[in-house]
C-alpha cells in the first residue's frame, strides 16, 4: 500500500487500515490499485477533504470502478454533497 504514500497520505493510515481490515480487503484494495489511485484523484478534484477518514470507513468505495464513483457525483446538487461529506464522511452514504 506504499502507492499512498505517494498519494500524500501518512504510513500512520496504512498501519491503521491494515489493523482494520482482513487481509481479503486489503488484498483487492492492493489488486484495484489503479482505481484507488483515480478514485482518490477524482475525490480531491471535487475538493473532498476528509480523504483519509473516508478511506478507513469505506475502503471498498475506492476499489470501485471510476466511472462509478464520476456517476454518483454527476448531481445537480454535487458541490452541497461535497461539502456535507467535508462535514461528516458518514454522509457519503447520501451518494
Amino acid at each position: 500500500m506504499k502507492f499512498l504514500l505517494e498519494e500524500g497520505f501518512s504510513q500512520e493510515l496504512i498501519d491503521k487500515l491494515i489493523l482494520k481490515y482482513d487481509e481479503g480487503i486489503l488484498d483487492i484494495f492492493q489488486i484495484e490499485k489503479n482505481n484507488v489511485i483515480d478514485n482518490i484523484r477524482y475525490l480531491k478534484q471535487l475538493g473532498i477533504k476528509r480523504l483519509e477518514e473516508l478511506i478507513l470507513f469505506r475502503i471498498e468505495l475506492f476499489t470501485k470502478d471510476p466511472e462509478e464513483i464520476k456517476e454518483a457525483f454527476d448531481k445537480p446538487n454535487w458541490k452541497e454533497i461535497v461539502e456535507e461529506i467535508n462535514e461528516d464522511v458518514l454522509n457519503i452514504d447520501k451518494v
